[in-house]
């Protein structure tokens, strides 16, 4: 009789250890097949070396445009043993993807990770992502996720790289954005239509280009009011399209002004070269910051221009509840409509 029951309680054992591989390896499978994503989580927020996002949790369901904001602090680099590195205002690329079957499959190209100072050992960041979904179908569910890949402008050592899992929501339809065309002097541009924009005949006394002599015509204007940005510093910004055609304007085209200029590049918008210049300038409590493209085509000088207009927020007592605006955001917006730019022939 003991020997009958040693023996069912061996089975019994057997069993249930039986049980737990088959559990085991379930949920193993049951993992893989949903493709999850794992990552150091921080707080429940997403962190690797000193790289930290703050707006979105893992495994989030979010709609698009999606805009991604944290913050990067390599001040604890000894104790992690690793830090995220930055260079010329950015800090690498953010890459989205979407999974069938499987498969990680990426959505277009990655998006530079902007920062506000990359000088700095902390920092704040900003991204923007969005993306056309009638060419792929996503519907809501769908698993996703944002790579975002440490900037490494030596192209030495490792590059570090994170991933946030997110879950599609839903998407703006592509009437969220407006197009203008100026068949007259052969362009166009999208930009977000909750904007006003305003065309030759309603902004004629209006300057073409920013700190010039030069004759020429300011053709459209598209305004980002600072109800955008409430209680903040904001004041304004709009992106300007100016035109000339009169010789001088033509011959110095390509040529900074050379007043308040702080920084100097050259660019391609769909595959039209510009030289851009950088300008700063401030006074009576208030700073103004323009980026300004330039490019000589059919006989004209265009002339796209970004104007940001933000206080000193040192002009407000704390009683009054007033914070630093979100330059970056402001910056992406701007930068968008200026990458929508192209010609007609």
């Amino acid at each position: 009789m003991k020997n009958s029951q040693k023996g069912f309680i061996g089975k019994l054992v057997l069993i249930i250890i039986a049980i737990l591989i088959i559990g085991g390896l379930f949920l193993y499978y049951q993992n893989n097949n949903q493709s999850k994503v794992n990552n150091n989580v921080v707080d429940n927020f997403l962190s690797k070396c000193g790289f930290k996002v703050t707006s979105i949790t893992p495994n989030e369901k979010v709609n698009f445009p999606l805009i991604v904001k944290g913050v990067i602090d390599n001040s604890n680099a000894k104790t992690l043993g690793c830090s995220w590195q930055m260079f010329e205002g950015e800090a690498g690329v953010a890459q989205l993807y979407f999974n069938n079957n499987q498969s990680w499959n990426p959505i277009g190209v990655g998006v530079p990770i902007n920062v506000a100072d990359w000088m700095t050992t902390s920092t704040t960041f900003s991204v923007l992502l969005n993306f056309n979904n009638d060419g792929i179908g996503l519907s809501t569910g769908t698993l996703m996720k944002i790579t975002f890949t440490e900037e490494n402008p030596s192209g030495q050592g490792i590059t570090d790289s994170i991933d946030l899992p997110i879950i599609f929501g839903n998407i703006s339809s592509v009437s969220e954005n407006a197009v203008y065309e100026n068949k007259l002097n052969g362009f166009s541009f999208s930009y977000p239509s909750k904007f006003s924009l305003a065309d030759n005949e309603t902004i004629l006394n209006q300057p073409w280009e920013y700190n010039t002599t030069d004759t020429g015509n300011l053709i459209a204007r598209v305004v980002i009011p600072r109800t955008i940005q409430p209680k903040t510093n904001f004041g304004e910004a709009y992106f300007d399209v100016g035109v000339s055609t009169s010789t001088d304007s033509i011959k110095n085209c390509l040529i900074s002004s050379g007043v308040n200029t702080t920084d100097v590049s050259s660019i391609s918008i769909n595959d039209q070269s510009f030289e851009v210049f950088h300008y700063n300038d401030a006074g009576a409590g208030n700073f103004y910051d323009v980026t300004s493209y330039h490019t000589v085509k059919n006989g004209k000088c265009f002339v796209l221009e970004s104007f940001v207009h933000s206080s000193n927020i040192g002009n407000y007592s704390p009683d009054q509840g007033i914070k630093e605006f979100d330059k970056i955001l402001v910056n992406n917006i701007l930068k968008n409509i200026v990458e929508s730019f192209q010609f007609l022939n």
